[in-house]
């Protein structure tokens, strides 16, 4: 199970946008970003394969990964939709965020941007077997999902996979009790399974 005690501080850096000079990230400013970060007690580093169309994964093997302990950053990576169609093109992305990011295992994965179409062709495509033989395999710590739906929908699927560990959603004050996003209970949704739940 997931252990709170694994992060440092309560926030976590999203790496889905980042300073940019000529196209290529600009590493110097990911350096400085990166390393106050750091120095502020904080740890928690995520981004996704297909995020500044994989440049930001780059980002972080050049800027963190190649410049500090393994063990002093969480580091999590997603399965997104449309860039693999069953377990064997899982891995083979998997593999390729691994390579890209610098590491031989994620802290965390997630299942990305989940809702009732995703979720479908998640089963359909074995996402959530083969996140499971990932983490046995030791390549991924633990497995979660990146959330974009409604409360019942999460019920559905923390109670059919009940190895999801992590749940991180997008929660906005004005919409906590907001009848069309849900995000309170969607919330309690998570909480009442026992998950962690990240909100960045």
């Amino acid at each position: 199970m997931l252990d709170i005690s694994e992060f440092k501080g309560r926030f976590g850096f999203g790496a889905m946008r980042l300073p940019m000079r000529d196209g290529e990230p600009d590493f110097e400013l990911c350096n400085q970003m990166f390393d106050r970060f750091l120095e502020a007690g904080l740890n928690y580093f995520d981004t996704a394969h297909v995020y500044l169309g994989g440049k930001s994964e780059i980002a972080l093997r050049e800027s963190l990964v190649k410049r500090h302990p393994r063990k002093s950053f969480f580091l999590v990576d997603k399965l997104t939709h449309g860039t693999f169609r069953d377990p064997a093109s899982i891995r083979k992305v998997f593999q390729e965020e691994l390579d890209a990011c610098g590491v031989e295992y994620l802290d965390l994965l997630l299942a990305h941007a989940v809702n009732a179409a995703h979720y479908e062709m998640y089963e359909r495509q074995g996402v959530f077997e083969t996140a499971k033989e990932l983490v046995a395999e030791g390549r991924a710590r633990h497995f979660g999902i990146s959330y974009h739906d409604g409360p019942e929908l999460l019920e559905r699927i923390l109670c059919e996979h009940p190895e999801i560990e992590a749940v991180q959603l997008q929660i906005n004050y004005e919409d906590w009790e907001s009848p069309s996003v849900q995000s309170r209970r969607v919330y309690e949704v998570a909480t009442d399974h026992g998950v962690r739940v990240g909100r960045f």
